[in-house]
């Protein structure tokens, strides 16, 4: 009864411990992706006179720091999204998000 108890307590926190992956790695995709969108969001503001467009150039100056800022964050989730894969996590959201999440780079260059 004891080993019973115990391996029902190793169950649920790892249970646990599962579920916070699943939201953490939520978490740090969504501020991700809402980063990106916030810095096309800025790039593509419409520009009425020359201070706009000197905010939008000293914007783009400051992106490739925002990035390094981002690629870390990216690490993170990576590394979420890896133990979470092998435990066989199965994430209904995951697909999508990822898809999103590695495609912003790349919409920036569009628009950058």
């Amino acid at each position: 009864e004891y080993r019973n108890d115990l391996a029902s307590k190793f169950n649920k926190l790892a249970d646990l411990e599962i579920e916070y992956l699943k939201e953490k790695s939520k978490e740090i995709t969504g501020s991700i992706l809402n980063t990106y969108a916030q810095m096309i969001k800025e790039i593509t503001a419409e520009v009425k006179d020359i201070n706009d467009l000197k905010n939008v150039q000293a914007y783009i100056e400051s992106i490739p720091m925002e990035l390094q800022k981002l690629s870390e964050q990216t690490t993170q989730a990576n590394e979420i999204y890896k133990i979470l894969d092998d435990f066989q996590v199965k994430l209904d959201y995951i697909q999508f998000e990822q898809i999103q999440f590695f495609s912003g780079p790349n919409q920036l260059k569009f628009f950058v």
